[in-house]
């Protein structure tokens, strides 16, 4: 959670769109996880900041920054699914076993921030 809103905080990210959280981790799922553990999502969406000029590049490589910054690993770049239309970054971090993915599209909203934790077993 404080990733994902310090990250939407960030000069970059704030320059490039304007976001809205949609889920704040706050409650555990067990999507994706064998039986008895969990994990948890954040996940906001916004769109350009200049929607006559989009740039999904420019908007994944924004919070890409960012997430280096704060010791995310990358995983996956932009490079690798890369088009005119979409862009996307995926990026963990071992020590909080966080993962974020970043997409940047022509479509609205034109990006999509999701942060997964690890798989976990809940406290009792």
């Amino acid at each position: 959670m404080t990733d994902g809103e310090r990250l939407l905080a960030s000069t970059l990210v704030t320059s490039v769109g304007q976001f809205r959280i949609t889920e704040r981790a706050e409650k555990d799922s067990d999507t994706g996880c064998i039986t008895g553990l969990k994990q948890r999502f954040f996940r906001a969406q916004g769109n350009y900041l200049y929607p006559e000029r989009p740039s999904p590049g420019t908007a994944v490589g924004a919070a890409h920054g960012e997430l280096l910054a704060m010791s995310y690993d990358q995983l996956v770049d932009d490079l690798d699914f890369w088009d005119n239309d979409l862009s996307v970054v995926v990026l963990h971090k071992p020590e909080s076993a966080v993962t974020f993915m970043i997409a940047g599209r022509i479509t609205e909203p034109n990006i999509l921030i999701v942060g997964k934790t690890d798989c976990f077993k809940p406290e009792e």
